[in-house]
């Protein structure tokens, strides 16, 4: 009896499994696991940055510096077409010019002699006119209207007082004169011719009667 029971025993001791060495399997997973994701760390950081886009950048660099220069050369165009205009108004006889026109009869008087006086100082004249004689200024000669009005208002502005003439000349051409006058004295007749040069505006002088 006490021989079965010994028996049994033995065999239920061999007939149990041996149990497995849990430590170490925990400690290999562990390891495992760090050095994967060590390798992960490394990975990211060993890759390459990917260089920009050649055509994008190309692009944008074009795109930018291109707008400028048409910016400026509508600019550049549009000062143009107004520096034009100016010259075009400066070569027009514009309302309010002081250019004098060429007025055939008044030229052709200046270039004879014939009634076109210098000053007091270039000709012995006595200072007070005798025998009827008398001086006149003429400040320009225009064929429109609109111009000897602007130019007797610029005179009218500075203190002298003009009148406009009006002379049709046989060619058929009408002449408006800017005329300033009649004087009795050759002093008075400089003092506005003075005064007119300082405002650039010139005068001839013309000797009527006597």
């Amino acid at each position: 009896m006490a021989n079965k029971t010994k028996t049994s025993q033995a065999s239920k001791k061999s007939s149990e499994p041996p149990k497995p060495c849990r430590p170490f399997l925990a400690w290999g997973v562990g390891l495992a696991m760090g050095l994967g994701v060590a390798y992960w760390v490394h990975w990211e950081h060993t890759q390459p940055t990917l260089p920009a886009d050649p055509d994008t950048t190309a692009q944008e660099t074009t795109t930018d510096p291109a707008s400028a220069p048409r910016f400026e050369f509508y600019h550049l165009l549009t000062e143009q077409e107004v520096a034009i205009e100016i010259e075009g108004e400066t070569e027009t006889d514009a309302p309010g010019s002081t250019e004098v026109q060429t007025d055939p009869e008044t030229a052709s008087i200046s270039m004879a002699g014939d009634g076109a006086l210098p000053t007091a100082e270039e000709e012995e004249e006595p200072e007070v006119a005798t025998g009827g004689t008398r001086y006149l200024l003429q400040a320009g000669s225009f064929q429109k209207a609109g111009d000897a009005d602007s130019l007797r208002a610029s005179l009218a502005i500075i203190g002298i007082e003009a009148n406009i003439q009006v002379v049709e000349l046989p060619g058929g051409e009408t002449w408006h004169r800017v005329r300033i006058g009649p004087f009795s004295d050759l002093r008075t007749v400089n003092e506005a011719r003075a005064r007119m040069a300082a405002n650039q505006i010139e005068a001839i002088m013309l000797r009527t009667g006597g």
